[in-house]
């Protein structure tokens, strides 16, 4: 099956898993569908208590969120008073904003405009990942939990399909790379980390790159997307960001740490025993035959990211946070870390598919 044989067989498989049933509104979603409305009607990232009654009602009859208070209570007014900002960024939303607008225009419920979106970069992301991994690493990442999240107004395809980007596209295109991490980071600041990685591996495994204005200008736009979030809560509210206000303080147990790992109810290893599986006989044979692979710039990126994404979530108030049916929305994120190809997968898959990856 060729690339885009491939893409098309994905899009009919999402197309029919989204038709499946009617749209569903979970955990966060009332506050990026009324963002997106917003942007739509062109009125901006933040909004007033008129404006948020108006467009809460467009999508009260399939968001039920709409009803409870606290949708309320996590848009805060900034310094000195004024239109209000969600607890969430509004990047996410703003890139659905004009198929939400379709959507509306169209008479079909708003969600499906993030649904669009989602789609759109699932196939994105999988058009990068099949060259550069082979078949069967892409069929089992895409395969993956990351599903259940396609037609949901959240930000976890936009989160997975960014992040297996910025992984894969480390090596040969690192300036693509940072501008796919800097843009996760417009949702969660502490991604901005992972755009300073990649700056600094590839530089480390070539210095002339430096000198390549396709890197600059990645660096310089993944940076600037990266410190969009903190900017503006900075500016507006004081603060690098309005989700320091649901994270713990203290030191985390160990238990935390490992939770949206190894918890039977919400981890990822129960809950995908197969990418355990795969990634565990991948590092196993690696540590057999080629231990000097384990430092690879891409493996490298991944095991430094994942600590951090552990300690960050392990400071979540709540790890379940996204009404998925078990796995924790948080725990998808590591999915992508599985990505890391070896050197002889990357001359076998240059080969097949004509890509070069000097």
């Amino acid at each position: 099956m060729s690339r885009r044989q491939a893409v098309l067989a994905a899009l009919a498989v999402v197309l029919c898993l989204v038709s499946a049933k009617p749209p569903e509104v979970v955990g966060d979603a009332g506050e990026y569908i009324v963002l997106a409305l917003n942007f739509a009607s062109l009125s901006g990232p933040s909004l007033n208590r008129r404006a948020m009654d108006d467009l809460r009602q467009v999508v009260l009859d399939y968001s039920p969120e709409m009803d409870k208070e606290h949708f309320y209570d996590n848009a805060v007014a900034p310094r000195g008073g004024g239109s209000r900002d969600f607890m969430h960024f509004w990047f996410y939303s703003l890139a659905a904003a004009p198929f939400v607008k379709m959507a509306r225009a169209t008479g079909i419920p708003v969600v499906y405009g993030f649904a669009a979106l989602n789609i759109a970069l699932f196939l994105w992301a999988l058009w990068i990942a099949l060259p550069r991994l082979g078949a069967g690493p892409t069929l089992l990442l895409f395969s993956s939990p990351i599903v259940w999240w396609l037609d949901k107004a959240h930000t976890e395809t936009f989160m997975f399909c960014l992040l297996t980007a910025a992984l894969v596209l480390l090596r040969d295109k690192p300036w693509w790379a940072m501008v796919a991490a800097g843009a996760a980071a417009t949702q969660y600041p502490h991604v901005a980390a992972l755009v300073a990685l990649i700056a600094g591996l590839a530089v480390m495994s070539d210095r002339a790159r430096l000198q390549d204005r396709r890197f600059l200008y990645g660096l310089a736009t993944g940076g600037f997307l990266a410190i969009l979030h903190p900017a503006y809560y900075y500016i507006r509210h004081g603060t690098p960001s309005l989700l320091l206000s649901v994270t713990n303080t203290g030191l985390p147990t160990w238990a935390d740490i490992a939770a949206v790992i190894l918890d039977p109810i919400i981890g990822l290893v129960p809950n995908f025993p197969m990418l355990a599986l795969v990634a565990g006989s991948a590092l196993a044979i690696l540590l057999w035959r080629r231990p000097r692979a384990l430092l690879s710039a891409e493996v490298m990126a991944s095991v430094i990211f994942g600590a951090l994404l552990l300690a960050v979530f392990a400071r979540k108030d709540n790890v379940h946070h996204g009404a998925t049916p078990s796995i924790s929305r948080y725990a998808l994120w590591f999915i992508p870390l599985a990505a890391p190809r070896s050197e002889e997968h990357t001359s076998e898959l240059q080969s097949r598919f004509g890509i070069s990856y000097a």
